[in-house]
């Protein structure tokens, strides 16, 4: 599930959180990562990463102007520890539930998306020749890039 984020004129959330682009209709929309051969184990990837999910930190009960959770902050340092071991880096976003999404996308419209919550992650894929799956698998970085290693073969 990919957050949109709103705000409140009360509230402020850290604009580094979002990657946005307008579209014609000047309406923001999240940008998931495509392929790009400079986020396989790219550090300044990882960089920008880890300082997003420290920004992550300071969302508070209702950061999307709605209900939006905290994200726990056992959950932030185990992602923060998962992503140094991804092959790929990928698109990090908050999501309302209080969970953390990693995002994937190839050029050729294979998306993978796997949401992250302190007891468990769902791995989802929904692949251009018409193939969707949705799983629950424990937290592991292992797990991730074996995913990772089948998405992208």
């Amino acid at each position: 599930m990919v957050i949109m984020h709103t705000s409140s004129s009360n509230e402020t959330v850290h604009p580094a959180l979002f990657n946005r682009r307008k579209t014609n209709n000047n309406l923001l929309e999240n940008q998931t990562a495509s392929f790009n051969p400079g986020f396989l184990m790219s550090a300044s990837r990882l960089n920008e990463n880890r300082e997003r999910l420290q920004l992550m930190k300071s969302l508070q009960f209702g950061w999307d102007g709605e209900h939006a959770q905290e994200i726990s902050l056992s959950l932030i340092q185990n992602v923060e520890y998962m992503i140094s071991d991804l092959i790929y880096q990928p698109e990090i976003q908050p999501t309302a539930a209080g969970s953390i999404q990693l995002e994937y996308e190839r050029e050729n419209g294979d998306y993978l998306e796997i949401e992250l919550t302190d007891e468990e992650m769902e791995i989802f894929k929904s692949l251009s020749r018409g193939i969707e799956t949705l799983e629950v698998a424990e937290l592991s970085s292992n797990r991730i890039n074996r995913e990772l290693n089948d998405f992208y073969a």
